[in-house]
């Protein structure tokens, strides 16, 4: 049986949390459609200015053309002291409300692969600014579409 993009998407989600640059918390994330993988970790610094693992995630997919209503979920993975679920903080919430869609399954996992919470964003972010969702326009029009 073949493996689903959303099984792999846990796996690199997982490989990449290592890959974290951090003094702190490291975290992967893989955002997945049918065909692509488009995976990121956080990278923090001293002055407060990093970058969080679904913001790379975004960033590789955007890089790579995809098409946002194409994307099917985000997997992120999360090595915490305190062991809590963190399903995307406020400003990742916001850059997936622009650059992906409301239906994106969000999957949270630890580092076995266990599922520790799932939902779609238009749940967890249910009252989104903007309300439009100017990106896709963009594509659209930056696509011939």
């Amino acid at each position: 049986m073949k493996e689903s993009n959303k099984d792999r998407a846990i796996k690199v989600a997982i490989e990449y949390t290592d890959k974290a640059i951090t003094f702190k918390s490291k975290v992967g994330a893989c955002i997945y459609s049918n065909d692509n993988l488009y995976p990121g970790f956080n990278v923090e610094n001293k002055i407060h200015k990093g970058y969080h693992a679904e913001e790379m995630a975004i960033i590789n997919s955007i890089q790579d053309r995809a098409d946002p209503d194409e994307l099917l979920g985000i997997v992120i993975s999360y090595e915490f002291d305190d062991h809590k679920v963190y399903p995307a903080c406020a400003s990742c919430r916001q850059y997936l409300w622009e650059y992906t869609n409301p239906e994106l399954l969000i999957t949270v996992v630890d580092k076995k692969g266990n599922i520790e919470y799932e939902s779609k964003l238009k749940y967890l972010y249910p009252m989104p600014y903007p309300e439009r969702r100017w990106y896709l326009e963009y594509w659209r029009k930056e696509h011939g579409q």
